[in-house]
């Protein structure tokens, strides 16, 4: 959130202060750094001696093009990359930062079984080349080119992304359609994060409709009505070890048991805007 981040310990929330500017994700990387951005800066926040997280700058050479708003941080080949709509940065410790700009627009950067992958608007998913240093077209055949607006993050297929329109489904290198038995009108409720469950289930959270939840057969289940969240907006959803959904929202963070059992954490415990979760 505009705060910084928030680190749960199982029990407490301690906040720790960022560069300013919302922040959109972050990414945990080596030396126990947790690599983040804002509009305003990038860099990462690292304990010190007396185990107090402070933040460290990455300053961006001169002549560097704006970043702009930070929408994806990941760390793999050795680089960290940031992304925002116009923008993928990467930056290496040694050989510093390189930068590629979009002449559409960029979706979605994801890190899926050692291949990092970008999407770009009118080009569909990218392919990370550490030789090369770039990204070259890829082999996704099915997913269109057009109009990404989130995808689940749990490695492995089947991998699942939408466009608000319909929820595509990949398996065996190869993505259709996932034609589900779900009421007519539901996608009015606004896709906004999927996460396959460990029962390879998919949970769907919503702007406007809360949790649902579609069954290995496609029959969708509401699992979490909107009134009993903090939150209307579901803006990220993580699964635990335990088969748990903790869910960001635009009003705090809530965990739902597999059971439904549902525990808030809101405004009054310190958890405001959360825009990504990770464990």
């Amino acid at each position: 959130n505009q705060r910084g981040i928030a680190l749960f310990d199982g029990e407490r929330f301690e906040q720790v202060d960022g560069p300013g500017g919302i922040i959109y994700d972050f990414c945990a990387g080596p030396d126990q750094r947790i690599y983040l951005a804002t509009g305003r800066a990038l860099g990462y926040l690292q304990p010190s001696e007396r185990r107090e997280w402070q933040f460290v700058p990455l300053p961006l050479p001169a002549g560097a093009p704006p970043p702009g708003d930070i929408g994806r941080v990941v760390a793999a080949h050795g680089r960290v990359f940031f992304l925002s709509r116009s923008l993928l940065l990467s930056h290496h410790p040694r050989s510093g930062w390189r930068w590629r700009a979009s002449t559409s627009f960029y979706a979605d950067l994801r890190l899926r079984d050692d291949r990092l992958l970008l999407y770009e608007e009118g080009s569909g998913w990218l392919q990370y080349d550490p030789a090369r240093e770039d990204f070259a077209p890829t082999g996704e055949p099915g997913m269109p080119a057009t109009g990404l607006a989130a995808t689940s993050e749990q490695a492995g297929d089947p991998w699942y992304a939408t466009d608000r329109r319909t929820i595509y489904r990949r398996q065996d290198g190869r993505w259709a359609p996932f034609v589900p038995d779900a009421p007519a009108g539901w996608l009015e409720d606004r896709i906004e994060a999927l996460a396959r469950l460990p029962s390879g289930e998919l949970a769907v959270g919503t702007r406007f409709g809360g949790l649902y939840q579609f069954a290995a057969d496609g029959s969708l289940t509401r699992r979490i009505a909107p009134a009993l969240l903090p939150g209307a907006r579901i803006t990220d959803i993580e699964v635990d070890a335990e088969g748990g959904l903790w869910l960001a929202l635009d009003g705090g963070i809530a965990r739902v048991e597999p059971d439904n059992t549902l525990t808030r954490f809101d405004r009054n415990l310190g958890a405001t805007q959360v825009e990504r979760i990770r464990r």
